[in-house]
Formats: structure tokens, C-alpha cells, sequence
């Protein structure tokens, strides 16, 4: 019982912060249409938001406020989280354009 009693005051010291803070200049865009629709009705909208994307892309090797790149995801879901906990390492992206569609 001491021991225990001794455990729960330390645990007063350990930090609460499973995931560290992020500050990644990043959005999501969650589109859902009606219930129903075509998954051809998705992709058509979902191509007239990447066309948005592209017209403000920052060219490789440029720099300035812009759009790096980006992911779409269509009759399936994004991965839940992932951290990246070196910034000078970048994951390898795809071109611009380039989508991960479901069963492709």
C-alpha cells in the first residue's frame, strides 16, 4: 500500500504529452457528399479542388508562400496521424496531381 500511495504522487512528475506540439503550416479539407453519390461525382469535385491546389503550387527549389504538395485520398481514409519528429528529414511526396485512389 506505501509503495502504491508512493507511485501515485510521483506520477504528479511525469509528463502528460503523449504527442509533441506541432506548428506544421498544414490543413485538412474533409469533403463528403450526399449519401449516394458516385464515387465518379467525388473524384470530379475533388479534381476541381486539386486544379485550385496546382495554380498555387511553389515551384521546387523555390521558396515563398505557397502549396508543397498534397494527398487525396478517395473510397478510403487517410492515415490517422503520423508524426514526423525530424523536420530536416521529409518524407517522399508525390508530384503534385498525383492521387492515391482506393483499389488503384
Amino acid at each position: 500500500v506505501i509503495v502504491f500511495c508512493f507511485a501515485m504522487q510521483a506520477l504528479r512528475f511525469v509528463p502528460s504529452i503523449f504527442f509533441p506540439g506541432d506548428d506544421a503550416p498544414m490543413f485538412t479539407i474533409d469533403l463528403a457528399l450526399p449519401v449516394g453519390s458516385r464515387i465518379e461525382r467525388t473524384e470530379e469535385v475533388v479534381g476541381r479542388i486539386e486544379e485550385h491546389l496546382a495554380a498555387r503550387v511553389v515551384p521546387p527549389g523555390e521558396s515563398g508562400d505557397g502549396i508543397l504538395n498534397w494527398g487525396t485520398w478517395i473510397g478510403s481514409g487517410a492515415p490517422r496521424s503520423w508524426v514526423i519528429l525530424d523536420r530536416s528529414r521529409r518524407p517522399e511526396w508525390r508530384q503534385p496531381g498525383d492521387s492515391a485512389r482506393a483499389g488503384a
